[in-house]
Protein backbone atom coordinates (compact mmCIF):
# COMPACT_ATOMS: atom_id res chain seq x y z
CA UNK A 1 0.00 0.00 0.00
CA UNK A 2 3.07 2.50 0.83
CA UNK A 3 4.66 1.23 -2.26
CA UNK A 4 1.12 2.01 -4.28
CA UNK A 5 1.16 5.70 -2.71
CA UNK A 6 4.12 7.02 -3.27
CA UNK A 7 3.61 6.02 -7.09
CA UNK A 8 0.83 7.68 -7.10
CA UNK A 9 2.16 10.64 -5.42
CA UNK A 10 5.03 10.74 -7.89
CA UNK A 11 2.65 10.31 -10.97
CA UNK A 12 0.53 13.07 -9.78
CA UNK A 13 3.64 15.41 -9.20
CA UNK A 14 4.95 14.74 -12.61
CA UNK A 15 1.70 16.00 -14.08
CA UNK A 16 0.98 18.94 -11.93
CA UNK A 17 3.09 21.29 -13.70
CA UNK A 18 0.67 23.94 -14.38
CA UNK A 19 -0.92 23.40 -10.73
CA UNK A 20 1.72 26.31 -9.75
CA UNK A 21 1.65 30.12 -11.91
CA UNK A 22 4.96 30.27 -11.50
CA UNK A 23 8.48 27.95 -11.49
CA UNK A 24 11.83 29.57 -10.66
CA UNK A 25 14.81 27.20 -11.49
CA UNK A 26 18.64 27.12 -11.83
CA UNK A 27 20.69 25.14 -14.80
CA UNK A 28 24.25 24.10 -15.25
CA UNK A 29 26.26 22.25 -17.68
CA UNK A 30 28.07 22.10 -20.64
CA UNK A 31 28.33 24.39 -23.18
CA UNK A 32 29.74 23.36 -26.99
CA UNK A 33 30.19 26.33 -29.54
CA UNK A 34 31.15 25.79 -33.12
CA UNK A 35 31.08 28.87 -36.15
CA UNK A 36 30.58 27.29 -39.14
CA UNK A 37 32.59 29.89 -41.70
CA UNK A 38 32.72 29.89 -45.77
CA UNK A 39 35.38 31.75 -47.00
CA UNK A 40 34.63 33.69 -50.47
CA UNK A 41 37.59 32.69 -52.96
CA UNK A 42 38.15 32.93 -56.31
CA UNK A 43 37.86 29.87 -58.45
CA UNK A 44 40.16 27.72 -59.03
CA UNK A 45 40.94 28.47 -55.67
CA UNK A 46 39.15 26.12 -53.10
CA UNK A 47 38.68 26.62 -49.17
CA UNK A 48 36.99 24.22 -46.94
CA UNK A 49 36.98 24.84 -42.77
CA UNK A 50 36.28 22.17 -39.54
CA UNK A 51 35.05 23.08 -36.24
CA UNK A 52 36.31 21.02 -33.45
CA UNK A 53 34.00 22.35 -30.43
CA UNK A 54 35.23 22.04 -26.65
CA UNK A 55 33.14 21.31 -23.87
CA UNK A 56 33.15 24.61 -21.97
CA UNK A 57 30.89 26.03 -18.30
CA UNK A 58 27.94 27.23 -18.55
CA UNK A 59 25.36 28.00 -16.51
CA UNK A 60 22.16 30.33 -15.40
CA UNK A 61 18.47 30.75 -14.33
CA UNK A 62 15.24 30.48 -15.60
CA UNK A 63 11.54 31.31 -14.91
CA UNK A 64 8.66 29.77 -15.91
CA UNK A 65 4.86 30.28 -15.96
CA UNK A 66 1.95 28.50 -16.90
CA UNK A 67 -0.14 30.16 -19.84
CA UNK A 68 -2.59 27.18 -20.95
CA UNK A 69 -3.05 23.88 -19.83
CA UNK A 70 0.04 21.93 -21.01
CA UNK A 71 1.80 25.20 -22.15
CA UNK A 72 4.86 27.16 -20.18
CA UNK A 73 6.64 29.87 -21.23
CA UNK A 74 9.92 30.20 -19.84
CA UNK A 75 12.43 33.18 -20.23
CA UNK A 76 15.70 33.10 -18.75
CA UNK A 77 19.38 34.13 -18.44
CA UNK A 78 22.41 32.35 -18.69
CA UNK A 79 26.23 32.64 -19.08
CA UNK A 80 28.16 30.47 -21.36
CA UNK A 81 32.22 30.24 -21.94
CA UNK A 82 33.24 29.21 -25.67
CA UNK A 83 35.46 27.69 -27.41
CA UNK A 84 36.58 26.05 -30.50
CA UNK A 85 39.19 24.91 -32.68
CA UNK A 86 39.12 25.31 -36.68
CA UNK A 87 41.36 24.23 -38.95
CA UNK A 88 41.39 26.08 -42.46
CA UNK A 89 42.17 24.83 -45.93
CA UNK A 90 42.96 27.15 -48.96
CA UNK A 91 44.20 25.48 -52.16
CA UNK A 92 45.25 27.78 -54.80
CA UNK A 93 47.14 25.84 -58.02
CA UNK A 94 47.40 22.76 -56.16
CA UNK A 95 49.16 23.97 -53.07
CA UNK A 96 47.32 23.91 -50.15
CA UNK A 97 47.42 26.44 -46.59
CA UNK A 98 46.40 24.90 -43.35
CA UNK A 99 45.60 27.67 -40.19
CA UNK A 100 44.87 26.45 -37.29
CA UNK A 101 42.95 28.94 -34.58
CA UNK A 102 42.19 28.26 -31.54
CA UNK A 103 39.22 30.75 -30.39
CA UNK A 104 37.53 31.47 -27.25
CA UNK A 105 35.18 34.10 -26.03
CA UNK A 106 32.10 34.56 -23.54
CA UNK A 107 28.27 35.93 -23.49
CA UNK A 108 25.05 36.28 -21.71
CA UNK A 109 22.55 34.39 -23.76
CA UNK A 110 18.40 35.18 -22.87
CA UNK A 111 16.56 32.76 -24.25
CA UNK A 112 12.41 32.51 -24.53
CA UNK A 113 10.87 29.48 -25.58
CA UNK A 114 7.22 27.79 -25.45
CA UNK A 115 7.10 24.37 -23.47
CA UNK A 116 4.34 21.71 -24.01
CA UNK A 117 3.60 18.71 -21.31
CA UNK A 118 2.12 16.27 -22.67
CA UNK A 119 4.07 13.96 -20.84
CA UNK A 120 4.52 13.11 -17.01
CA UNK A 121 8.26 13.28 -17.14
CA UNK A 122 9.24 14.60 -20.37
CA UNK A 123 8.69 17.98 -22.17
CA UNK A 124 9.67 19.90 -25.91
CA UNK A 125 10.02 23.27 -25.87
CA UNK A 126 11.22 25.76 -29.36
CA UNK A 127 11.60 29.90 -29.16
CA UNK A 128 13.94 32.04 -29.85
CA UNK A 129 16.96 33.70 -28.27
CA UNK A 130 19.22 37.09 -28.11
CA UNK A 131 23.03 36.64 -27.42
CA UNK A 132 25.21 39.19 -26.21
CA UNK A 133 29.08 38.71 -26.21
CA UNK A 134 31.37 40.18 -22.86
CA UNK A 135 34.94 40.74 -22.79
CA UNK A 136 37.17 39.97 -25.51
CA UNK A 137 37.43 37.35 -28.44
CA UNK A 138 40.71 35.67 -27.86
CA UNK A 139 42.32 33.77 -31.31
CA UNK A 140 45.33 32.16 -30.92
CA UNK A 141 46.29 33.50 -27.34
CA UNK A 142 45.71 37.30 -28.92
CA UNK A 143 43.07 38.80 -27.45
CA UNK A 144 41.15 42.10 -28.93
CA UNK A 145 37.48 43.47 -29.23
CA UNK A 146 35.08 42.29 -31.32
CA UNK A 147 35.52 44.98 -33.78
CA UNK A 148 38.88 44.54 -34.13
CA UNK A 149 38.55 40.55 -34.85
CA UNK A 150 36.00 41.31 -37.50
CA UNK A 151 33.32 40.16 -35.72
CA UNK A 152 29.71 41.51 -33.71
CA UNK A 153 29.09 41.35 -30.74
CA UNK A 154 25.23 40.57 -30.56
CA UNK A 155 23.47 37.55 -32.23
CA UNK A 156 19.63 36.21 -32.71
CA UNK A 157 18.58 32.80 -33.32
CA UNK A 158 16.20 29.80 -32.83
CA UNK A 159 16.81 27.15 -30.44
CA UNK A 160 14.86 24.18 -29.55
CA UNK A 161 14.97 21.94 -26.38
CA UNK A 162 14.02 18.44 -24.62
CA UNK A 163 13.69 17.83 -21.19
CA UNK A 164 13.50 15.26 -18.70
CA UNK A 165 12.05 16.41 -15.34
CA UNK A 166 11.26 14.54 -12.31
CA UNK A 167 9.57 15.29 -8.79
CA UNK A 168 11.56 15.26 -5.71
CA UNK A 169 9.21 16.25 -3.36
CA UNK A 170 6.38 18.65 -3.82
CA UNK A 171 6.59 21.17 -6.19
CA UNK A 172 10.27 20.48 -6.16
CA UNK A 173 11.98 18.73 -9.55
CA UNK A 174 15.23 18.15 -10.58
CA UNK A 175 15.95 18.07 -14.76
CA UNK A 176 18.17 17.68 -17.63
CA UNK A 177 18.23 20.05 -20.44
CA UNK A 178 19.50 19.45 -23.75
CA UNK A 179 19.53 22.35 -26.36
CA UNK A 180 20.60 23.42 -29.90
CA UNK A 181 20.79 27.09 -30.57
CA UNK A 182 20.76 27.64 -34.09
CA UNK A 183 22.31 31.81 -34.75
CA UNK A 184 21.06 33.43 -37.56
CA UNK A 185 22.63 36.90 -37.65
CA UNK A 186 25.95 37.16 -39.80
CA UNK A 187 28.53 37.25 -37.89
CA UNK A 188 31.41 38.66 -39.66
CA UNK A 189 31.88 42.34 -40.44
CA UNK A 190 33.64 41.69 -43.32
CA UNK A 191 31.01 39.02 -45.06
CA UNK A 192 32.60 39.92 -48.80
CA UNK A 193 36.14 37.69 -47.23
CA UNK A 194 34.16 34.95 -45.53
CA UNK A 195 30.68 34.20 -43.51
CA UNK A 196 30.63 33.14 -39.98
CA UNK A 197 27.45 32.13 -37.58
CA UNK A 198 26.51 30.66 -34.10
CA UNK A 199 26.18 27.23 -33.68
CA UNK A 200 25.50 25.41 -30.46
CA UNK A 201 24.80 22.38 -28.45
CA UNK A 202 24.09 22.75 -24.76
CA UNK A 203 23.80 19.97 -22.24
CA UNK A 204 22.65 21.13 -18.17
CA UNK A 205 21.27 19.12 -15.10
CA UNK A 206 19.56 21.86 -12.35
CA UNK A 207 16.41 22.51 -10.14
CA UNK A 208 12.92 23.94 -10.24
CA UNK A 209 11.24 25.05 -7.56
CA UNK A 210 7.13 25.81 -7.71
CA UNK A 211 4.84 28.38 -6.58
Amino acid sequence: MNKLACFVFFILAAVNTNAHALEVGVEGGLNFWSAPTTFSVTAPATATNANSPSAEFMGGAFASFGIMPLFDLEAGIYYANKKNTQTSNITVSGSTTSTVSVNTASSYLFPVLLRTNFLPFVNAGAGVYYEAGTGNVTSNGVSESYSAAGLKQSDFGLLVSGQVKLPIAPLIHVLLDARYLLGLTEQSTNSASYSTKNRYVQLMGGVTFGF
